[in-house]
């Protein structure tokens, strides 16, 4: 996991909302949400859905009157659903009253993550503040409506502010993949990964994964998924490496390429959809690493006791091999930590991929620990399959 700094603490104003979430399978899941004043609920988090939505089983438990028809579309699917009376809904101290709210039921999402998932909340609810969502802490903040991003100083070198489209309630950024021009994308945290149509994918000349999968919408039947590869794709001028896309076969009456959770969940992500505005942070790896694109994934620094582990780069070997921030450095290969300059360290622990390096530890119980780390690039693994999700609803006109 990426090193999460104390934000909440840190920022200009207090949270209306501070929660935890849970991040299953790449969605977003946040729960203690109350429905007319009563729960607790699961919900997923759902910045490209423009309608918040409860399952027929939790309209029936609460009662909700059905006021009406809404006619949505979302990948591969366009049907009416009926519109659920909702007075309320919160999170901790962010309440709205009458948010738009449709039923409609999750389609295999609850069985997908593992746990039941009784509603998607959309936008109706999260653009009425700035919302974060900060995936390295699994924090959703919402802020009140005076928190102004554009006042706000970015310390980190992997920080950026962008502007936001807003189309019929939802938040489009420009996106440009492997170099090619950029176009607007959805800004997505329902969809587990990158959401592209066809034509984009070979417009970008992205690269055909073999995943035997589907994907999962919010209506209408799972549907096989052509998968891609994407070396770079590049947002408010930060560039992600290596990150997963999809299509779903067949697309159907979908319009809208989606940015989601693949591409966004090393970041810490800030919307404030009535200033038109968003903000990516990614927390202090880049100084960590030095911007070493490189390296056996640890970072050290001297302090009063000797040298220590500072950082370990989230997904890398030597975090699977159990090396953590804090461990004491005793030796690097064949040399003695506390008898060699820093720089020196550094420099072995920074060799190109193709080198291997010895490193001798003592964990914070006092156990030593010696590995063999591989210098590998600072790219995030991909697994060899996978499962999509997306569960957007889009209102038409």
């Amino acid at each position: 996991m990426y090193l999460a700094s104390s934000v909440a603490a840190a920022l200009a104003v207090e949270p209306i909302a501070d929660v935890p979430f849970r991040y299953e399978k790449n969605t977003v899941l946040v729960e203690h949400v109350r429905i007319n004043g009563k729960g607790d609920y699961t919900f997923l988090v759902d910045t490209g859905s423009t309608a918040c939505t409860v399952t027929t089983e939790v309209a029936d438990e609460l009662g909700l009157p059905r006021d009406g028809w809404s006619d949505v579309s979302a990948i591969g699917a366009t049907r009416k659903l009926r519109v659920a009376k909702v007075q309320s809904i919160a999170i901790g101290n962010a309440r709205v009253s009458m948010p738009l709210t449709l039923i409609a039921d999750d389609n295999g999402l609850s069985k997908h993550v593992g746990t039941p998932v009784h509603g998607v909340l959309g936008t109706p609810f999260l653009w009425r503040w700035p919302v974060q969502v900060d995936y390295p802490a699994r924090r959703l903040r919402i802020l009140p409506r005076e928190y102004d991003l554009r006042t706000e100083p970015i310390e980190s070198p992997w920080s950026s502010v962008g502007p936001l489209a807003m189309k019929k309630r939802a938040a489009y950024v420009k996106v440009a993949m492997n170099g090619a021009l950029p176009h607007d994308m959805m800004l997505d945290t329902g969809a587990t990964g990158i959401v592209l149509s066809e034509d984009h994918a070979r417009e970008a000349k992205a690269k055909t994964a073999h995943f035997q999968s589907s994907s999962i919408g919010a209506f209408g039947p799972r549907r096989e998924s052509q998968y891609w590869r994407l070396d770079t794709v590049r947002v408010a001028g930060l560039t992600i490496e290596n990150a997963q896309a999809f299509t779903p076969q067949q697309l159907g009456d979908w319009q809208s390429d989606q940015l989601g959770n693949d591409a966004l969940d090393q970041f810490r992500l800030t919307v404030d959809a009535s200033r038109r505005i968003f903000r990516l942070e990614r927390d202090q790896m880049a100084e960590y690493f030095e911007n070493s694109p490189w390296g056996a994934g640890v970072s050290v620094r001297r302090d009063v006791d000797g040298i220590r582990i500072v950082a370990t780069w989230p997904g890398g070997e030597a975090a699977a091999k159990g090396i953590a921030s804090g461990d004491a450095v005793v030796m690097v290969n064949d040399q003695d930590a506390g008898h060699t300059e820093i720089e020196s360290l550094k420099d072995l622990l920074n060799q190109p991929p193709g080198y291997t390096v010895s490193l001798s530890v003592r964990t914070g119980d006092g156990s030593p620990r010696t590995v063999l780390l591989r210098s590998q690039r600072y790219t995030r693994k991909r697994p060899t399959d996978s499962i999509a999700t997306s569960v957007s609803v889009v209102q038409p006109k």
